[in-house]
């Protein structure tokens, strides 16, 4: 049996959002502070984990429509701020690397 690296499991599981795909990264280095997104996240049963450090935040979301959600008020720019990431960015996100970005992700995979 062949094992995936880490980096490479990453990169292919893990993308570039979209207003149709919602999974995947996002910027938030210029972000505003995510104290009110974290409201709404727990208001609508979603979970997430922030490492304050990295400023690296997963959001948990159960379906499709928690991902929009969450999307959606992650790029309202009275919450959150953040932006879609870029594809040349992806490599970067390794365990060593990654940081001032949040990931929204299904708990399946989470």
């Amino acid at each position: 049996m062949i094992l995936k690296r880490y980096k490479n499991f990453l990169i292919k599981e893990s993308k570039v959002s979209t207003n149709d795909s919602p999974i995947g990264f996002y910027t938030i280095a210029n972000a505003l502070s995510p104290d009110e997104y974290f409201k709404l996240l727990e208001e609508n049963g979603i979970d997430y984990k922030h490492d304050t450090y990295r400023n690296f935040i997963e959001v948990f979301v159960n379906d499709e429509q928690q991902a929009k959600y969450a999307r959606e008020k992650a790029l309202d720019m009275d919450i959150l701020e953040a932006d879609d990431i870029e594809e040349d960015d992806l490599p970067y996100m390794t365990p060593d690397e990654i940081g001032d970005v949040m990931e929204i992700k299904m708990k399946e995979s989470a």
